[in-house]
């Protein structure tokens, strides 16, 4: 896996990834509990037998520097699948993330981590430890398919998977968006009506192939 492509996905916004994409992964239903900015990695996915963490603790124990630890743990209102002291050491491996379709616990512990933890709601309850669940597998969580080694591109807008063989076109198309929002944002600073720029009809379209105003 590419270190460049991965390192110019965690500088952009996620939402300019997701305008420049032929098809839109968005995990629907995740809430962040720690970490700030941009996270991207690739998916080390894992299905777990829903309400068992031993899953999590091996995709932790198996993941390195970059990996985006995905686990369908069964969903909202399952107990916590992950703690602190599990989300500590991924922190410590250099894992660029945890999304966990299932519940997470110790949310104030985890809040002061810079690793980027996600999951669908918080549980006190801890899990089992028995199944290690099946690992590099394709998952359907919130409405998305993920497939193991896509590229998770994170934020405080969501979580969303994209294609590694379309990532440099992908990537191209949103750093282009990313500079004309910054155009468009700083003529905006500057006193001037984002209708009156100029770079609006082309961060339109660039967006999403129309001109409607309305649509920034």
């Amino acid at each position: 896996m590419s270190e460049a492509l991965r390192a110019r996905a965690a500088a952009l916004p996620l939402s300019d990834l997701v305008d420049a994409a032929p098809e839109r992964r968005i995990v629907h239903g995740l809430r962040r509990l720690s970490g700030r900015g941009t996270a991207a990695g690739w998916a080390r996915t894992v299905r777990a037998v829903p309400g068992d963490a031993a899953s999590v603790h091996d995709a932790v124990r198996a993941a390195g520097a970059g990996d985006m630890i995905v686990v369908d743990y069964g969903g909202p209102g399952t107990v916590a699948g992950i703690g602190a002291l599990v989300a500590a050491e991924a922190q410590r491996r250099g894992v660029a993330g945890i999304v966990l379709w299932g519940s997470g616990r110790d949310a104030a512990q985890i809040g002061r981590l810079d690793l980027s933890v996600y999951v669908t709601g918080l549980h006190p309850a801890p899990g089992a430890h028995d199944d290690p669940g099946t690992a590099a597998v394709d998952l359907e969580i919130g409405g998305a398919t993920i497939r193991p080694g896509d590229l998770i591109v994170a934020d405080d807008d969501g979580v969303a998977a994209f294609d590694p063989s379309a990532l440099s076109v992908i990537l191209d198309a949103a750093e282009h968006s990313a500079r004309l929002d910054a155009e468009l944002a700083a003529g905006i600073a500057g006193g001037t009506c984002l209708w009156d720029l100029p770079q609006l009809r082309g961060y339109l379209d660039a967006v999403d192939g129309t001109t409607t105003p309305d649509a920034a």
